[in-house]
């Protein structure tokens, strides 16, 4: 009888701009590990003709690209191995805020944080206050590569954002600034990081990613202080392969100021010459064969 090929199934929203160089990356590496790579698009995805009995123990799969969450609902339930570390389902669909919230509940080192902005006067000053004042940042929720993350400087534009943020019915995190030389995105496979990517702030923008502007990287060491950081968020929010963005204080304190799953590996992937993608592949490989 024919052995039936391991099947790594990357999920993906092709509609997103950054998706093809994930998936690109993830199957081919799939591929040097002996794994078949099946390609899914949520926007050809035929759900009438789905079964979770297609998928079977010793397969994969991974959500490549955010906001996929019909198809990760879809495979969330059949027995293959993903980077989940738990199969909850009110905890495997997570949104920033979401994962927000994991991470101050598990006591991870982060800015003063509000998850939920609001337009309420009385609230704002009480929130200004808490995160120490201005500067402060404001993130609004689905936002990436810098788009929707706001530097606000005065309580005239806090009251004037948030009020049209609201009117836009756009959820928005507000937190505490922190002056810094730039952010680390840690890659975490598992119980390693495997690279650490730090992008350089620039004179004129107090982001480091932004629409239309390469950032200044360098390579940063995987050991220390900001390796236990970064696996720790990592395992307070249950998944094994995440980007764990960290930035160091003024006073040499390292902290976590997003953590994002899916992430972008691809851009830390080209500049470190780390190959990412086949390293996340084997482990979840691996995992497929320990648990089959």
């Amino acid at each position: 009888m024919t052995q039936l090929a391991q099947r790594f199934f990357v999920l993906f929203d092709s509609y997103r701009p950054d998706a093809e160089s994930r998936v690109v990356l993830l199957c081919d590496a799939a591929k040097r590990l002996g794994v078949e790579p099946v390609p899914v698009d949520r926007r050809r995805f035929d759900f009438s003709l789905w079964t979770s009995e297609k998928v079977r123990p010793i397969d994969m799969f991974y959500n490549a690209t955010p906001f996929t969450h019909e198809l990760d609902r879809v495979f969330i339930n059949s027995p293959a191995a993903s980077f989940h570390s738990s199969r909850p389902i009110a905890n495997h669909i997570a949104s920033s805020t979401q994962l927000n919230v994991a991470l101050l509940q598990a006591g991870i080192a982060m800015p003063r944080t509000i998850i939920d902005g609001t337009s309420d006067r009385t609230l704002l000053r009480e929130y200004v206050d808490y995160l120490g004042g201005f500067p402060l940042v404001i993130k609004v929720v689905g936002g990436s590569r810098g788009v929707g993350v706001m530097r606000v400087d005065s309580w005239q534009g806090l009251i004037s954002l948030c009020d049209f943020l609201c009117s836009e019915h756009r959820d928005f995190i507000l937190s505490q600034f922190i002056p810094n030389q730039g952010v680390t995105r840690a890659i975490v496979v598992g119980e390693e990081v495997v690279v650490a990517v730090k992008r350089i702030s620039s004179e004129d923008d107090f982001r480091c990613s932004s629409p239309n502007r390469p950032s200044e990287q360098m390579l940063v060491s995987t050991t220390g202080e900001m390796q236990c950081l970064a696996l720790a968020a990592s395992k307070a929010v249950q998944f094994e392969f995440t980007g764990v963005d960290i930035v160091q204080d003024e006073h040499g304190n390292y902290l976590v100021i997003e953590l994002n799953y899916p992430q972008d590996f691809v851009t830390p992937q080209s500049f470190s010459k780390v190959d990412v993608a086949f390293a996340a592949v084997s482990y979840l490989k691996n995992k497929a064969a320990s648990q089959g």
